[in-house]
């Protein structure tokens, strides 16, 4: 609920436009994923 947050008040008060925003949130997403696959692949290995 944050990003929302975060996502609104930079665009509401006209730091960023929406691009920048969406930009933003991919961005976000996509490093996310891949921090959560190393994890869960340093996981599996400690497992074997």
């Amino acid at each position: 609920m944050r990003c929302i947050g975060i996502v609104y008040s930079t665009i509401a008060t006209r730091q960023h436009v929406a691009v920048d925003a969406l930009a933003g949130l991919l961005l976000g997403m996509l490093a996310a994923y891949w921090s959560l696959r190393e994890r869960m692949r340093k996981a599996q290995q400690a497992t074997i």
